[in-house]
């Protein structure tokens, strides 16, 4: 008798709904796969040119730091370029000026770069002549 009741939904159910629901998913998998061919084949590839406006410099360059040490008291400035590649040798110049604004624009001169990402990579260190003076006191 408690087979009878659990079967009881089934026979309502009927035979043509279990013969019927595999079709329909057999039906969902195969319009799901043709229309996922004609999307991925149907579309053809098109050729478009693009145009880039390059700048005449690089805007990022393989530069990691700018080191540069003025010397006040020597009146000369030395500037330690760091290369992103550590594998390539870093780059070193030495500068007769100590004012900051003209160490900035001849390294851009001297590195072909921009001032603005000249001011970003630099890192400086300033020996003025009064803590020459105390350096040579302490020793």
């Amino acid at each position: 008798m408690s087979v009878r009741v659990s079967l009881q939904p089934l026979r309502i159910l009927g035979a043509w709904f279990w013969l019927l629901l595999p079709a329909v998913g057999l039906g969902f998998w195969l319009a799901g796969t043709l229309l996922t061919q004609r999307m991925l084949l149907g579309t053809k590839p098109s050729i478009q040119q693009l145009q880039a406006n390059l700048p005449a410099y690089n805007e990022e360059p393989d530069i990691r730091l700018i080191q540069a040490r003025v010397d006040r008291t020597q009146g000369k400035t030395q500037v330690n370029v760091k290369p992103v590649d550590l594998t390539v040798r870093g780059q070193e110049i030495e500068l007769s000026t100590t004012r900051l604004d003209e160490v900035e624009s001849l390294i851009a001169q001297e590195l072909d770069i921009s001032s603005a990402t000249v001011q970003r990579l630099t890192h400086y260190t300033i020996r003025e002549s009064l803590k020459a003076e105390l350096e040579a006191f302490v020793d």
